[in-house]
C-alpha cells in the first residue's frame, strides 16, 4: 500500500512539475507617439522693440584740493550719475514685457556644385 501511495505521489509531482514550466513571454509592443514640439518662447517677429533710455540723476559734488600753505581750494561740480543703463525691451501684443525670446534659427544655405 505504501508503495502505491509513493508511486502515486511521484506521478503527481512529475505532472505538477511539467505544468509549472512558464510559457515564453511575448516581447512588449513599442508604441511610438509623435507630437509637435511645444514652444515656450516668443518669435521675435511677433514682438515690438522698445528702447528704454538710461535713468540718470544730477548730483552736486564738492571737490577740495589741498593747497598748502594756503587754504584748500573748494569747488562745486555737477555730475550726472547713471542709475540704470539704457536697454532694449520687447513687448508682446498684450503689452507685457517678454524675456523668453526664441533664438534665430539659421536659414539653410542653397547647395551649390563646387566640383569645377
Amino acid at each position: 500500500m505504501i508503495r502505491k501511495l509513493a508511486l502515486a505521489l511521484t506521478a503527481v509531482s512529475l505532472l505538477a512539475g511539467c505544468k509549472s514550466t512558464p510559457e515564453p513571454i511575448e516581447e512588449p509592443k513599442v508604441i511610438e507617439i509623435k507630437f509637435d514640439p511645444i514652444r515656450n518662447c516668443y518669435p521675435i517677429e511677433m514682438l515690438q522693440k522698445i528702447d528704454i533710455p538710461a535713468v540718470t540723476k544730477t548730483v552736486t559734488a564738492i571737490v577740495l584740493i589741498d593747497n598748502p600753505p594756503y587754504e584748500p581750494i573748494e569747488r562745486e561740480e555737477e555730475r550726472i550719475v547713471e542709475i540704470e543703463p539704457a536697454r532694449t525691451a520687447y513687448i508682446n501684443p498684450e503689452g507685457v514685457e517678454v524675456t523668453n525670446i526664441c533664438p534665430n534659427e539659421p536659414e539653410e544655405a542653397p547647395m551649390t556644385d563646387t566640383s569645377g
